[in-house]
């Protein structure tokens, strides 16, 4: 994604600066996601992980599509068409 965003011509500040600015969103939902899957997976109550693998069964056999929609966003997500910001149109043709 950053050699995507970066200008040959540009400062690298610059392109650096965007890149947080895209990527920092997405990441930050993907921390979050991440947190509360790990509080899910180390409940340490027997009642607590009881319900817990209860719903997960039921969601896996009742609403699969509901669990692939818990990583909608992240396992789904492709980089930008251009592969490389040097790949410009006096460099294509060369």
């Amino acid at each position: 994604m950053l050699a995507q965003l970066a200008d040959p011509a540009g400062e690298v500040t610059d392109a650096l600066a965007h890149y947080t600015r895209q990527r920092l969103p997405r990441t930050a939902e993907i921390v979050r996601r991440s947190a509360r899957a790990s509080r899910t997976a180390t409940l340490s109550s027997a009642p607590a992980r009881a319900l817990r693998n209860a719903a997960l069964a039921a969601v896996s056999r009742l609403a699969p599509a509901a669990a692939l929609r818990a990583v909608a966003g992240i396992a789904d997500w492709c980089p930008p068409e251009r592969t490389y910001a040097a790949q410009t149109q006096s460099s294509v043709r060369q």
